[in-house]
């Protein structure tokens, strides 16, 4: 099996964050692999002690992500910091003699956030609401790399890392099964409280857990990296239980539009069109707006916040909420059904480097000073007699167990599967999504661009008014789902063997011009048993048979591939093929045979291309 079933049979999914699969993932081309290995929050440990710790497996995991992905450039981004961390990956580079680049960012929030690491790393913004490979980056965090190495060797997921800090004896880490309770965890770390509160992640984005039976419940996932322990009445809490209605009085009465939340705002930085204080400002009359186009226009940006918390819990010197505020908005949009324009295009703003958080300032406002600095040395093996696998650990719907209840269960089996029904269907059927690369529209050599600030794309029946429905679905089918497609509307539209799909009907065509001719001068196309196939001996005719048998064959791949331009590439080869041979080998005037030979072979070329034709939805004149 392949990197990506391998991946996918082992269920990998992002070992941070979301838990997107990561087979997806894979199943893409990209130019940059980038390995997150910046820890994005602070007082987090689990990502350096992997790269301390194994660091020989994370370089030859992401060597063999980034050959599976066709990438030209492999990255492994850390804080300049780490230094143990980098001295291990550099002689784990050394020993393997890959070409894997370290990329040393500076200590600031969010440097582990992905689409700030790809500014960082390559230059590039990622489109707003869109994902690093929109700008040919694919990303991974330590965790997931490992996670797959593991896969290439016949190892599922069943382990988690996570450490656990905070009010605790001292930081420790864990390796732990999948599903272990949180409170096993925290006991092994010894905490200080015996009535504490959880943060399930970073103190930023994490999830905060305060009801006594809500932390007695959960467990360890997939995604679960980090456990803070904290008193009840922590700042951070008390800030998390504020409902809406207390902020949006506090918006009205306290904003004094400073713009701090704006000139601070990472999506903000590297060229999203979001400015918090707006949004803040006019919150006072959102419920007054009932034109849709009119709150779009003026709530709009709110949905390219990404909840990191720089604009509540670092820059607003007034204790506000535009976070919360912008998360209460995207709700509403949803509600409303407003559907907001994104720039797929933004550049990040001059003083991008110059406005970064500093992480020892953001911790010393969140009240996280007295743990920060403290680091676990060594990883603690944890074995709990009974573990509690949800179905649900990450987005997506609840998996579907395979096993009963009662049924024995082996660590590493299967125990759930994706739910078939989990894409709205009635699970009868098997559904398959083909992700695409980007189309690039072409006109006198140059790109034919979309609005950079509305990011319309180009309606299909607005490009049908330049090119033919023939063209449109010949040139769309041009490249594998991996590659970009450059469509030249000049090209498009040509009459010359420059044009691919003109290219093969005009072969199409001219074989019913010659039988139509021969037709008239009594010739007719032989049944194939009348055929001496053994007078067929020109190098231009072996070449053409050979073409003609391999057809099957392509139609198996381009359907096991899901690659209709296998079918593409195949018709203009034996387009050229038909024109060498009829070029270099008489018909007309032959001796019958011979005649009849090479006309039954023309005659199934022509077959061939209709059908091709006829699977791309192509037409096939017979005149032209």
């Amino acid at each position: 099996m392949n990197l990506t079933e391998a991946v996918k049979a082992a269920g990998v999914v992002g070992a941070g964050g979301a838990g997107f699969p990561t087979h997806v993932k894979l199943s893409a081309k990209a130019e940059c692999f980038l390995v997150n290995a910046a820890e994005c929050e602070p007082l987090i440990e689990t990502d350096k002690y992997l790269c301390r710790t194994f660091p020989d497996r994370v370089v030859a995991a992401a060597v063999a992500v980034a050959g599976h992905l066709g990438a030209k450039r492999t990255v492994i981004a850390l804080k300049g910091k780490y230094h143990a961390e980098i001295t291990a990956l550099e002689g784990a580079i050394s020993r393997s003699g890959a070409q894997v680049e370290l990329f040393r960012m500076k200590t600031f929030y969010p440097a582990g956030d992905e689409q700030t690491m790809v500014q960082q790393v390559t230059g590039r913004s990622v489109p707003e609401r869109g994902l690093p490979l929109d700008v040919g980056c694919v990303v991974d965090n330590v965790g997931t790399l490992l996670n797959i190495q593991d896969a290439l060797e016949g190892t599922p997921v069943t382990e988690k890392y996570l450490s656990v800090v905070g009010e605790v004896k001292e930081p420790i880490l864990l390796k732990v099964p999948v599903g272990t309770a949180l409170t096993a965890c925290v006991a092994e770390a010894r905490p200080n409280l015996a009535d504490y509160a959880l943060i399930v992640g970073g103190p930023m984005m994490g999830k905060p857990l305060t009801d006594r039976a809500a932390i007695e419940a959960a467990v360890v996932t997939k995604t679960t990296g980090n456990l803070i322990v904290l008193p009840k009445e922590h700042y951070l809490f008390r800030r998390a239980q504020l409902p809406m209605e207390t902020i949006r009085h506090q918006t009205k009465s306290a904003c004094i539009q400073c713009r701090m939340c704006t000139d601070l705002c990472p999506r903000y930085l590297i060229g999203h069109q979001i400015r918090p204080n707006l949004v803040m400002r006019n919150l006072w009359r959102e419920q007054e707006l009932e034109d849709p186009q009119e709150y779009e226009r003026v709530f709009g940006e709110a949905v390219n916040c990404c909840d990191c918390g720089v604009c509540e819990m670092f820059a607003c010197p007034m204790g506000l909420s535009p976070r919360k505020v912008n998360g209460y908005i995207k709700g509403e949009l949803r509600k409303r059904g407003i559907q907001v324009p994104r720039n797929m295009e933004p550049h990040a703003r001059e003083f991008v480097d110059e406005r970064k958080t500093p992480t020892d300032r953001l911790v010393a406002r969140l009240g996280l000073s007295a743990y920060y600095g403290l680091h676990a040395h060594t990883c603690i093996p944890l074995e709990p007699e009974t573990v509690f696998i949800p179905f649900q650990q990450h987005i997506g719907k609840p998996a579907v167990p395979v096993k009963a209840v009662g049924d024995p269960v082996a660590k590493g089996e299967l125990l759930a599967q994706a739910a078939p029904d989990g894409l709205g269907l009635d699970g009868s059927h098997r559904l398959v999504i083909v992700l695409m690369q980007l189309v690039n529209l072409l006109q006198d050599g140059k790109p034919v661009r979309m609005s950079k600030r509305s990011g319309k794309a180009i309606a299909l029946h607005d490009l049908l008014d330049e090119v033919s429905v023939d063209a449109a679905r010949f040139f769309f089918n041009s490249r594998t789902a991996t590659s970009p497609v450059d469509f030249d509307l000049d090209l498009a539209v040509r009459e010359d063997s420059e044009n691919p799909v003109y290219y093969v009907q005009y072969a199409h065509a001219r074989i019913c011009s010659l039988v139509s001719r021969l037709a008239e001068e009594g010739a007719q196309v032989p049944q194939a048993e009348t055929v001496d196939a053994a007078l067929l001996t020109a190098p231009e005719e072996l070449t053409l048979l050979k073409a003609l048998a391999q057809y099957p064959e392509e139609i198996h791949l381009a359907a096991r591939d899901y690659d209709p331009s296998r079918i593409n590439r195949y018709l203009v080869a034996l387009a050229g093929d038909f024109h060498r041979f009829y070029n270099a080998c008489r018909i007309k005037g032959e001796e019958p045979a011979v005649l009849g030979a090479r006309l039954k072979l023309a005659d199934t070329v022509r077959s061939v291309l209709a059908n091709g034709m006829g699977l791309l939805g192509v037409s096939a004149p017979e005149k032209m």
